[in-house]
């Protein structure tokens, strides 16, 4: 899990300690085909900024579509 990526589903299966993505989604209160669309196409950057609050940081959010070109 590296920090200087996107956040995935993999990601926080292994922060959380978990073993599937149906213990994610009782973990996170998320249904498993919430938790397939975000294997499919990535966890929304709006989530992933929540993880990176809850996590303290430890999980980092790719917010580079909301960064002001320069």
């Amino acid at each position: 899990m590296k920090n200087d990526t996107k956040i995935t589903v993999d990601c926080l299966i292994t922060y959380y300690g978990l073993k599937n993505d149906t213990e994610l989604g009782n973990r996170i209160n998320l249904n498993k085909a919430s938790i397939s669309k975000w294997r499919r196409k990535g966890i929304p950057p709006e989530r992933q900024a929540v993880f990176e609050i809850i996590t303290k940081g430890k999980l980092k959010a790719d917010l580079s579509k909301y960064v002001a070109a320069k």
